[in-house]
């Protein structure tokens, strides 16, 4: 038990308590790890959320998970802070709802407003047809109405992003809008017709080049 005078024994002892503080995290993420694994409810593939982190799973590591971040950055996620936190898998199943809101004039007919943002959304290939989209109304403002547009996409279905499809049905719901002659809230052109009150009022710009010609 002593070997010049040191208690081996004791030695050995704290030895084994520093590595097995050592290899604490290792053997956690490990056996997270596993877990992971074994219940296949993140898979290659899938775009996911931990917290603040958003990615799309490239690797599933023993120690860590590998995400790309929508900028390309590469984000690496020990198996353990999963097992832990609540995560959020945005391509876990077949359908998922996308919605933004749309403000018409409070003067307009509200049910060609609606039918009219429906079947733009109806028409948008890579829209589902069930469950069907929706156009709700959702608050009355002050000189607005807002309404509601729903709709369900494939999540899985990687030739068109949620975002850039978003992004287009809110421009072609805007041009079908003024193709119908339904206004966007009323302040706004209110304010655009004093601009050009006063525009008007003040001259052109050409009028003022003028007559700083004419100065000269």
């Amino acid at each position: 038990q002593f070997i010049f005078g040191v208690d081996f024994l004791q030695v050995v002892g704290f030895f084994g308590l520093g590595i097995s503080f050592a290899f604490k995290d290792l053997l956690e993420n490990l056996i997270a790890g596993a877990v992971i694994i074994l219940q296949n409810r993140v898979k290659i593939g899938d775009m996911i959320q931990v917290g603040p982190i958003r990615g799309k799973v490239m690797e599933i590591q023993t120690r860590a998970m590998i995400l790309k971040a929508i900028d390309g950055t590469e984000i690496m996620v020990p198996n353990s802070h999963l097992m832990n936190a609540a995560i959020i898998n945005f391509t876990a199943h077949r359908s998922r709802r996308i919605e933004f809101t749309v403000h018409v004039d409070w003067d307009c007919d509200l049910e060609k407003a609606k039918q009219v943002i429906l079947d733009t959304l109806q028409k948008k290939e890579h829209v589902l047809k069930k469950p069907s989209p929706q156009v709700l109304v959702k608050n009355i403002g002050e000189s607005t109405m807002v309404l509601t547009a729903r709709f369900w996409i494939d999540p899985q279905n990687r030739s068109r992003s949620f975002i850039v499809l978003k992004s287009e049905l809110i421009q072609e719901v805007k041009q079908a809008l003024d193709q119908n002659g339904i206004l966007i809230p009323y302040p706004l052109y209110s304010y655009l017709d004093k601009k050009r009150e006063i525009r008007s009022a003040s001259g052109s710009g050409s009028s003022l080049e003028q007559s700083v010609q004419t100065e000269s």
